[in-house]
């Protein structure tokens, strides 16, 4: 990950799928980023809510992260 990456994981709330080797950041403004756990490679990076997410967990049955919005939408990826 670069310097610029690391120093902005505060309006990050990253989750690690090990199943798949992949760090999940979900942003406060409903960005997803998805980095390849050994190198650190941004491999996917899309916007998944108009509204601000405001909580994230595992999603553990899939190895992904689920995301809730501020409208209750829950948003999920695998």
């Amino acid at each position: 990950m670069t310097a610029e990456c690391l120093l902005s994981l505060s309006d990050h709330s990253p989750q690690i799928g090990s199943k798949h080797g992949v760090i999940y950041l979900i942003t406060k403004y409903g960005y997803i980023h998805l980095y390849d756990l050994e190198s650190g490679v941004c491999i996917y990076m899309n916007r998944i809510s108009a509204e601000t997410i405001f909580v994230t967990a595992p999603h553990e049955s899939t190895s992904g992260i689920i995301g809730v919005n501020k409208k209750g939408q829950v948003r999920n990826r695998q």
